[in-house]
This record gives structure tokens, C-alpha cells and sequence, in this order.
């Protein structure tokens, strides 16, 4: 008996066979399968794109590490600032596409948001982090070509909404800006500031009018009072369209530090607080207000809960289309770059306010050239956005004696150089006056350097005084300084008498 083999395949095995032979096979060998192991590595949890990209990352340890653009900009990671290991890359964006718009997608519409007093004079600079980014970092960037005067300079960073102001100093003698930063900025450049509009508040009292011929865009007047239980105490002044409302905490000559500082650690306190400036600014219809709160404790813990503080509020007048003013105190130099504002962190606050009120110095020797005033300006905008700033000047001359410094009006600071008028008699019959002044050392002068007239005289004890006249060539050298730095907002705090 012959036996036969039965063929068990399917009817359909023939047809993938054939498929697998002929021209079909070339299409599914080169073609088919190569595309599919591609597919297979580029998808979780393989994912080799994503791993050769890592090629590009450096490594950063518990020693800390730095990543560099070719052009010479670094970024640092101390290792103090470190808090697990990361990875970090650096790129950038050519200066040209960006502004040309051929960057494409996020840098396009950085580029239609950049504002029209920032001029790019950098590329823009990217820094991606993977993993928990640090805490401490320090940029340098050679500061690029072209970009005199160094006074306004400024490095900015593109937040994916808005252009803001990245803390950063010009070190002229390294030929570098450098930014100590305790966070990092994804994407950031240098640019060249321009002027903005200017502006002028005037400090009146409640009842102060506005002198002769003045015009000011606004007037800030008051004063309310803060009380213990997160309260105001005074009247609000009349609104005049530019009134803008001034709370502090000093009475009289007192400044009431524990009323600010246990306002600081009383949640209930600053929502009575938060409320009662809200309605303030609200039911009068002002513009904005403006905090003068003193003595706040140079504590870290402290110094955070008044910017926290000073964010919620703005917060709560910005949503309503107001502005917030806060007034600094004086800071004391430690020295020509680094400065002591005591309890008021000038950064945290340029970040949530709408303008920053710093004294200048009311010594008139600090208004030399390379002196104590332009060292402010420079800290000051190095810390914060120089459009943000509002410079204080005291219109008043000044008097030292020793270490004093006394203000006074245009009229009493001129009272020193009365004298004895003496009268004689010529040959020819003609009536000769002189002025006889025994206190007077010698005669008015000029200080070209810092800008102003001064005398001197002797007082009844017997000691030496200098008086600085205040006027309008004085006070136009003051604002020749601002202006080098790009800063047009002033509060002007004039005399009673003129």
C-alpha cells in the first residue's frame, strides 16, 4: 500500500510564503522590519533617543560641576548648592535669528514679547536640568561687543510668559556679567537698556500743596498709620486723580518696630492688614499705595516674610489695576559692590512690586564722580529692574558739622552768610557798603564734582560748618546721575520753605 503524506499547512501558509519571496521580500526586509525596530527603540521603556541625547549632558555630583558654551559663558553648580545628583546641558540661540525672528517656536515669541527698551546684544542661552535642579548657581557671560555704556547693562531671562530681570554685576576688570543665582533660569540673555518714561511723585504731607509751576505725575501723601491689630489709624487724604495714599509705621519721630514685626509672624495680623489697604486703595479710588513700614528685623526669616508679605499685597492691587510702592530704608555700604539693606531683600522685593523706593545718600559728598551714589545705583540695578526704581532725593541743602548732617531749607541754609552792614563815606562823597561777617570763611564756591555752591563759617562754639545750597543746578546733577543708569522714576521730598 503506497502511503501518502498529508500536507497539514493551512491554505493560506502558500501566500505568506510567496510573500516573504520576489520583489515583496526586498520591501519587508529594508523597509518593513527596519521601521519597526526603530519604532521599538524610540518608544518607552527603550527609548534611545532619549539615551543618546544624554551623550550631550554633564554629569553633576555631590562635588558640583559646570557646563560651558564655546563662546566662554559658563554655569557653575557649587556644590554647596547640590542637593542630588542632576544632569545639566547648555545651548544657545544665535543673537541674529533670534532677533530676525528665525529661531522658531518658544524663542519666536520670546523675541514678539521682548520689550522695546531691551536691546539683545547676546545670544539667548538655554539650561536644561534633569532631575532635582540646585539650589546655588553662579552664570558668566563675557560681556559681548558693542555694549557701552556698562552702567546699563542687564542680563534678562525669558520666564515662557514675560521678559524678567535676572540679578547679575558687570565686572568690567574680568570682562564678564555675573549672575549668583539660587535658582536656574532656563533661557537668558544680555541686553542694553534704554530709557522709560520718566516719572516724578512728590512727598506732600496731608494738607501739603503742590509749590508754584511744579508738575508731578504723581502725589504721595498721608500719613496712615499702622496699628496693633493690622488696622490703620489716620484719615485718608483727598484723592486728586495722581493721590496715592502713604502707610508706616512711624509716629512722630517713634518708629514702631514691634508693630511690623509682630505683624510678620501673625497670620491674622496680615489679613486684617491685607483687607484694610485693599479697601483703602479701593473705596477712595487711588492709583496705588505706597508702604513705608521701618525697622523691619534684619533677620533671613524676617526679611522673607516682608517680601512674601509685600507679594500678597500687590497681588491683591494688581488684580484690581493698582500698583504698589514700597519704600526702603537706606542701606550702608560694606563696600563698592556689596551693600547692607538690613531687613528688606531688594531682589525678592523688585520681583513682586511695581516700584521700589531707595533713599539716596543726604550727604552731598557722596554726589562725586566714582562716590558713595553711584556705587548704590549700581548695586541697585544690578539687584533689581532698573525701570522698577525710584530714587528718593531730600530737596534741601545740607549742613555738617563733624560727622552731623542737618537739613534745611532754600532760606535758613542762607542765614550764615547774613552779616553787619557798614557804611562809609569816599572822598568824592559817593556812600560805600560792605558786608562785615567775622564768622564767614571766605566766600561762596563752587564744587564742580559734586555739582552745588557751599560755604563755610564758624558756629558760636567755635567749631567749623559747611553748608551745601541746594538749587536746581544741585539737584539737576542728581538727576544727570539717574539718568546714566538708565533710572527715571524720582520721589522728591521738598522743604516747607522753599
Amino acid at each position: 500500500m503506497q502511503n501518502t503524506r498529508l500536507d497539514r499547512r493551512s491554505p493560506s501558509a502558500g501566500g505568506v510564503g510567496r510573500l516573504f519571496e520576489g520583489p515583496a521580500a526586498w520591501l519587508v526586509t529594508f523597509i518593513l522590519i527596519p521601521a519597526l525596530i526603530v519604532a521599538i527603540l524610540l518608544l518607552p521603556p527603550v527609548s534611545l533617543l532619549e539615551r543618546l541625547q544624554t551623550f550631550a549632558y554633564t554629569r553633576i555630583g555631590a562635588n558640583g560641576g559646570a557646563i560651558a558654551e564655546p563662546d566662554g559663558t559658563t554655569v557653575n553648580f557649587p556644590a554647596e548648592g547640590v542637593i542630588t545628583n542632576f544632569q545639566a546641558n547648555i545651548e544657545s540661540t544665535p543673537r541674529t535669528d533670534f532677533i530676525e525672528g528665525q529661531a522658531g517656536g518658544e524663542m519666536f515669541r520670546a523675541a514678539q514679547n521682548l520689550p522695546d527698551n531691551l536691546v539683545s546684544k547676546s545670544p539667548v542661552y538655554h539650561v536644561e536640568i534633569r532631575g532635582r535642579a540646585p539650589v546655588q548657581v553662579v552664570v558668566s557671560i563675557p560681556i559681548p561687543n558693542d555694549s557701552l555704556p556698562y552702567e546699563t547693562l542687564s542680563v534678562y531671562e525669558w520666564t515662557g510668559e514675560v521678559w524678567r530681570h535676572m540679578p547679575s554685576r558687570v565686572l568690567p576688570d574680568a570682562d564678564i556679567i555675573e549672575s549668583r543665582l539660587d535658582y536656574m533660569p532656563a533661557h537668558f540673555m544680555v541686553v542694553q537698556t534704554t530709557p522709560t518714561v520718566p516719572a516724578v511723585t512728590l512727598d506732600l504731607d496731608l494738607e501739603g500743596e503742590l509749590p508754584q509751576g511744579a508738575v508731578a505725575t504723581s502725589e504721595a501723601r498721608g500719613y496712615l498709620n499702622l496699628r496693633g491689630d493690622g488696622g490703620l489709624d489716620g484719615q485718608a487724604p483727598p484723592n486728586a486723580g495722581n493721590t496715592i495714599p502713604v502707610v508706616t509705621n512711624v509716629e512722630g519721630h517713634t518708629v514702631r518696630t514691634d508693630l511690623i514685626n509682630n505683624l510678620l509672624v501673625d497670620p491674622g495680623l496680615q489679613d486684617n492688614q491685607l483687607l484694610t489697604l485693599e479697601q483703602l486703595v479701593m473705596n477712595n479710588g487711588y492709583p496705588g499705595l505706597l508702604v513705608d513700614y521701618r525697622g523691619v528685623d534684619a533677620v533671613p526669616s524676617a526679611r522673607a516674610d516682608y517680601a512674601r508679605f509685600m507679594g500678597a499685597l500687590a497681588d491683591r492691587l494688581r488684580a484690581n489695576g493698582k500698583a504698589l510702592s514700597v519704600r526702603v530704608e537706606q542701606p550702608i555700604p560694606i563696600s563698592a559692590e556689596e551693600w547692607n539693606t538690613g531687613g528688606y531683600d531688594w531682589r525678592a522685593l523688585g520681583q513682586v512690586v511695581d516700584k521700589l523706593i531707595i533713599p539716596a545718600p543726604v550727604d552731598p559728598r557722596a554726589y562725586a564722580p566714582g562716590g558713595e551714589m553711584e556705587q548704590m545705583l549700581a548695586f541697585a540695578t544690578s539687584e533689581v529692574d532698573r525701570s522698577k526704581i525710584s530714587i528718593e532725593l531730600v530737596g534741601q541743602s545740607v549742613e555738617r558739622s563733624g560727622n552731623y548732617l542737618l537739613l534745611k531749607g532754600y532760606q535758613e541754609a542762607l542765614k550764615p552768610l547774613m552779616g553787619e552792614i557798614q557804611a562809609e563815606s569816599g572822598e568824592s562823597g559817593v556812600l560805600q557798603l560792605s558786608l562785615d561777617n567775622a564768622r564767614l570763611q571766605g566766600q561762596v564756591q563752587w564744587d564742580d564734582a559734586l555739582g552745588l555752591y557751599y560755604y563755610m563759617y564758624t558756629d558760636d562754639q567755635g567749631l567749623q560748618r559747611t553748608v551745601y545750597i541746594e538749587s536746581a543746578g544741585s539737584l539737576g546733577h542728581k538727576l544727570d546721575m539717574l539718568r546714566a543708569f538708565n533710572i527715571t522714576n524720582v520721589n522728591l521730598q521738598l522743604p516747607a520753605n522753599n
